[in-house]
């Protein structure tokens, strides 16, 4: 998916609100999987996309990290 220049403009601006973030919320982690996760949507309905709902229900930011990232990138 080519990145337009909206987009990238709205992820420089997330990235700077993440930087500055003194800790992780559960609003900052839903509105970075809405934001920059392309990948989330098709995959909606997986067991890996269950248990990265869950990580963030229990507020498990590591985890739900790593499992953004293996979504997002898989292998």
């Amino acid at each position: 998916m080519a990145v337009t220049a909206e987009h990238a403009a709205l992820l420089d601006r997330f990235d700077e609100e993440l930087r500055l973030a003194s800790a992780p919320t559960l609003d900052l982690l839903i509105r970075l999987k809405t934001t920059a996760c392309t990948r989330l949507p098709a995959l909606d309905k997986s067991a890996p996309a269950a248990r990265l709902e869950q990580f963030i229900a229990g507020a498990a930011w590591t985890e739900a990290a790593i499992g953004l990232i293996n979504l997002e990138i898989p292998g």
